[in-house]
């Protein structure tokens, strides 16, 4: 079971690193197998930065690349050479800067400074798919106008950081399936030393402006008609149950039944699964 460390602490307000957390849970019975930490963007973005394209000039050595300085929020600008058909001056750019990994697959390559035809490059202006954001590789990608140079690109495309805990779940722990339940068991741990409140989310937005259910049903097979409705109104009472919390299978209205089938059977089969007469369902 993978349980984030950060969805944790939406239910329960902790400064527990994750690895204190992964002990305590291992403690308390749910034995934590693993802890791997992960970015919503693989390598963070970190030594990408937000810039600003002050000039674009032709290599003078190449008829598809382009001589640019590039305004990183530092004291001098950069000179990087791009070969994206779209540069152009006054645009905000993402600027991986020497030393940077990218990871647009599995390899990752690292950005060092270069000479490209003659020409100094100090970075890499970069396309969606090179960051790891996407998959379009048709030109650079350009930001918000109102977009700051020198600005943490991992600020900017708000990447998180989290913790996997992989935990190894026993039969008798079925609790631990959820990252409530989780949430619950560190709760009751931290109790002993302090007050500690577990944070439910809140259901309100999920409430039904109308509870009534009509759904009119028709059954075409000449065999088995009878096993065919019974699932279907165990069915049709699955989902009146998730759009009207506490209903009964009496609540569930069938407009169009036909049934050439022993209608006993049907009966049986729901009273088997549900425990209800037929007189549940309106047959027609």
């Amino acid at each position: 079971m993978k349980i984030s460390y950060n969805w944790l602490k939406q239910y329960i307000a902790t400064d527990l690193s994750p690895q204190e957390v992964s002990e305590i849970l291992t403690n308390t019975g749910l034995e934590v197998e693993g802890l791997e930490e992960v970015q919503s963007v693989k390598g963070g973005l970190e030594g990408v930065l937000i810039g600003e394209v002050l000039s674009c000039d032709l290599h003078p050595d190449a008829d598809k690349l382009t001589v640019c300085t590039v305004n990183l929020g530092e004291d001098e600008p950069v000179q990087i050479v791009c070969g994206a058909p779209n540069v152009a001056v006054g645009q905000k750019v993402p600027v991986a800067t020497v030393g940077t990994t990218l990871w647009p697959d599995e390899k990752g390559f690292t950005i060092k400074k270069a000479k490209i035809r003659g020409a100094q490059s100090m970075g890499m202006i970069c396309a969606e798919d090179e960051l790891g954001l996407g998959s379009s590789h048709d030109g650079i990608m350009v930001l918000d106008p109102e977009a700051i140079p020198g600005t943490p690109a991992a600020d900017y495309f708000q990447v998180e950081n989290d913790y996997v805990f992989e935990i190894g779940l026993t039969p008798n722990r079925i609790d631990g399936a959820s990252h409530l339940g989780v949430a619950r068991d560190l709760a009751a741990f931290l109790r002993q030393s302090g007050k500690v409140e577990l944070s439910k989310p809140s259901v309100e937005a999920f409430k039904s402006d109308n509870n009534k259910l009509f759904i009119p049903v028709e059954i075409e097979e000449k065999a088995g008609d009878a096993l065919v409705l019974a699932k279907a109104v165990l069915v049709l009472l699955q989902f009146k149950k998730l759009s009207a919390p506490g209903a009964t299978i009496r609540d569930i209205e069938i407009g169009i039944l036909r049934v050439s089938a022993d209608q006993g059977l049907v009966k049986r089969c729901l009273e088997t699964a549900e425990n209800k007469a037929l007189e549940c369902a309106r047959l027609l």
